[in-house]
């Protein structure tokens, strides 16, 4: 057996994140791929927590393709860590459907565009410059570059402060000028559920993350972890993204928007482009036009976003016309590479120009778990 780019790259992804769900890498694999890695002790089981981890005969195959890479996060054990691990595999997979340069060693690479740097690895050489933080990754997106969380129901606190200077230390470094935060989360409605609490925003720290999230003075982007958040993370990675759909969207009826908070004028109301989903943003503009007399606005979004947050907050209010991106418009956007991204099945290359081979694969009873269980 001669191993894909594909097969690899697989490999990789689960070593780069240490654990991760079937269900998860299958957005970039298919059940036969992971089947066969797993046949072949590449990969396996892990009972207690049912994802898929490295095993030593996987992690001499990546030491083969790549020399002289090390073990490149500590290894978790605890239950709590384990599903940080898997939650951060879920951001590292869906930064990875989106197109980003994932595997970046050093936060210096974030000088080129569409890449993402998981801090986990910053963390375990020596001196830690992201302290007890809670920045899962870094990404520079188009105009953008953004320190990305994980947000879930009872998440626990942040201490907004800490996360606000580790961010910009880093930050400065890159030369990026616009600065956000991206909370990720299973769905909306999983982040929504923790942002929206009512607590006290004036409270000592450390903050939930609705307090944090009301105190902010950066953009927050709201994003999924699944195809919807792809699709997103793939627009903000275009240059002026906004405008860039507002012509889009409305073709022949685009009009240049004479307020800074809009994006385009539609049928003489403001137009927001809100496919990045920041509520914060959306709220000032739609304030904005009240204070004009306008008594709505116009929004467009992907159709995810808007069935499970725009509705029921904009559109169910009388605040906003919400309308959905059609097939066309994002195609012309995005370009016809798919989403999510899965790497060819070619030949794996090293770079001294040699192939990766494998024994023919085993029996299936030699994968880590019983036979006939399912991937997903």
């Amino acid at each position: 057996m001669m191993f894909s780019l594909r097969d690899v790259e697989i490999l990789r992804l689960v070593q780069w994140s240490q654990y991760a769900y079937p269900a998860d890498l299958c957005t970039i694999a298919t059940e036969t791929e992971l089947s066969n890695l797993l046949s072949l002790s590449l990969l396996k089981f892990h009972p207690s927590s049912g994802s898929l981890v490295l095993t030593q005969k996987g992690t001499k195959l990546l030491q083969c393709a790549f020399p002289g890479s090390d073990l490149l996060l500590a290894p978790s054990y605890h239950a709590d860590a384990i599903q940080r691990r898997l939650r951060l595999s879920k951001v590292l997979l869906t930064s990875y459907g989106a197109s980003l340069q994932v595997f970046l060693n050093d936060p210096h690479q974030l000088r080129e565009p569409s890449t993402f740097f998981l801090t986990a690895i910053a963390r375990t050489r020596g001196r830690n410059p992201w302290g007890s933080t809670r920045v899962a990754a870094l990404c520079h997106l188009g105009d953008w570059i953004c320190a990305m969380h994980y947000v879930a129901p009872d998440i626990g606190p942040v201490h907004l402060h800490d996360e606000s200077m580790a961010f910009l230390n880093h930050a400065a470094q890159l030369s990026i000028a616009q600065k956000a935060f991206i909370f990720c989360g299973a769905s909306y409605q999983d982040i929504c559920a923790e942002l929206m609490l009512q607590q006290d925003a004036a409270a000592a720290a450390p903050h939930s993350y609705s307090a944090a999230y009301a105190q902010t003075p950066y953009p927050v982007f709201l994003v999924p972890c699944n195809r919807t958040g792809m699709i997103q993370l793939r627009l903000l990675a275009i240059p002026r993204y906004r405008e860039a759909l507002s012509r889009a969207a409305l073709q022949g009826q685009y009009q240049p928007p004479d307020n800074p908070l809009w994006d385009a004028t539609f049928q003489g109301l403001p137009f927001l482009v809100a496919v990045d989903m920041d509520l914060h943003r959306l709220d000032a503009a739609i304030a904005a036009a009240q204070e004009r007399g306008f008594p709505s606005v116009a929004m467009v979004a992907l159709a995810e976003q808007a069935e499970a947050v725009l509705h029921t907050r904009y559109r169910d209010t009388g605040l906003a016309r919400v309308f959905t991106l059609t097939e066309e418009a994002l195609a012309s956007v995005l370009g016809p590479d798919p989403i999510p991204y899965r790497p060819p099945q070619v030949p794996y290359v090293t770079e001294k120009g040699a192939y990766l081979h494998a024994p023919l694969i085993q029996t299936a009873g030699k994968t880590g778990r019983p036979r006939g269980t399912p991937l997903g």
